[in-house]
């Protein structure tokens, strides 16, 4: 229940993202679970008209991060607005 919430209109093609299984295997089965929590004044079903699961990934992880605590130098560039000292052919 989002007690803020005024919208009244439906949630058409509406996407719901998730980073939360970053770095799992998607392999397996999946089940979609559907809970009407909203305004429990209202004895009326919901209609569940279609729904799809997307993945999307790499096949090797892009992102290589140091871990924690580690003592690796920082090798990154930094931009600067000072000329160069020689020029770049």
């Amino acid at each position: 229940e989002r007690p803020r919430d005024v919208v009244s209109s439906n949630f058409d093609d509406w996407p719901f993202l998730s980073v939360h299984y970053w770095g799992e295997n998607p392999k397996g089965r999946w089940t979609l679970q559907v809970i009407n929590a909203g305004n429990r004044h209202v004895n009326q079903a919901g209609i569940l008209r279609k729904w799809q699961l997307i993945f999307y990934g790499t096949v090797s992880d892009p992102v290589r991060l140091k871990p924690p605590g580690s003592s690796r130098p920082n090798h990154f560039v930094y931009p600067s607005q000072q000329p160069a000292l020689a020029p770049f052919f």
